[in-house]
């Protein structure tokens, strides 16, 4: 109806001739046939996993997930979401705390990944490379000071 009668009407043009209302329409048509497909194909039967906390324990993965739990109140919102999608018997405030020791484990298991990647750096065998030395500490002091002043 909107590409067929509503805005010719308007506009006072065909759409035959509306190249932009055409390609709406083959937008709109492509929208439908994925969702047709993807409803043709099903829904899975296993349950989802954690992408952040399954996605293994080195770089970049610990630094998305942290700045995943820096945003306020998202990490909150998906696991309620998930504790309303999940058939368990906890309630919302268990889910939430098993959701925290979730949270600390994989956090430790990623900080003894570093130590056992980084082991000869921190036990002074080698010095701290200059562009990790630039990366936290430059960008964090200048970080600071753009906060406090």
């Amino acid at each position: 109806v909107l590409c067929f009668y509503t805005v010719p009407q308007r506009t006072a043009t065909n759409f035959g001739d509306n190249g932009a209302l055409q390609f709406l329409y083959l937008q709109y048509s492509l929208y439908f046939w994925l969702g047709a497909w993807q409803l043709h194909l099903g829904f899975p039967s296993t349950a989802p996993v954690d992408s952040l906390t399954h996605s293994g324990y080195e770089p970049p993965m610990p630094l998305l997930f942290t700045i995943f739990l820096a945003i306020p109140f998202l990490s909150e919102m998906k696991h309620i979401l998930d504790w309303v999608c999940a058939t368990t018997s906890l309630d919302m405030f268990m889910w939430l705390r098993l959701q925290a020791i979730g949270t600390d484990l994989y956090k430790c298991k990623c900080q003894s990944e570093y130590l056992k990647r980084d082991a000869d750096t921190l036990a002074g065998k080698n010095p701290q490379a200059t562009i990790w030395k630039f990366v936290f500490g430059v960008l964090t002091f200048v970080g600071l000071l753009i906060v406090i002043l």
